[in-house]
């Protein structure tokens, strides 16, 4: 897909999605579900709003809580996480494209080496933007929607963090 497609409505798409999982309801296919949040990370990341590294991140956490990793193998879920990235016309080059594929792939093999327990990037980011807006109730109904195990590692950064920045005065 082309880079000039609206972001909005990738995000929209992407929204949709994640809106429908937090209600609880279960789509019929869940690989068609993963691949239009491929399709919509895919497109805000070639209009710059994700770095790839976030946007592989929350994909892979998808493919997990989808049961995708289960039920086709990691390598089957890198192909279908690749597969919009590599869609765009400006990847022409097949080198290129290899090059970004193996990228993608050396991206989710670190996710993947990471304890269960450690929330992706992209939350703790969130975790420390909602922290400086300085609303515990906001933050509380944000952490409602998180694992244990995420809030605990939710809790860990955001007060490593604010030990180093105490250290740092």
């Amino acid at each position: 897909m082309p880079c000039q497609l609206a972001t909005a409505a990738a995000g929209r798409q992407l929204d949709a999605v994640e809106n429908s999982q937090r209600a609880g309801k279960r789509l019929a296919n869940p690989l068609e579900v993963f691949a239009a949040r491929c399709q919509a990370r895919a497109q805000l990341w070639c209009a710059g709003e994700f770095e790839l590294r976030d946007a592989v991140d929350a994909l892979q956490a998808a493919a997990i809580k989808l049961g995708l990793i289960q039920k086709l193998g990691q390598d089957a879920v890198q192909r279908i996480m690749a597969e919009p990235f590599t869609a765009n016309p400006s990847l022409f080059d097949a080198e290129l494209s290899a090059a970004f594929v193996a990228e993608i792939e050396r991206v989710c093999d670190e996710v993947n080496r990471r304890p269960p327990s450690i929330a992706p990037i992209s939350t703790l980011h969130a975790a420390e933007y909602l922290a400086q807006q300085n609303d515990p109730q906001r933050m509380r109904a944000w952490l409602e929607d998180r694992s244990a195990d995420q809030r605990t590692a939710i809790r860990r950064h955001l007060e490593a963090k604010r030990c180093r920045s105490r250290e740092s005065k």
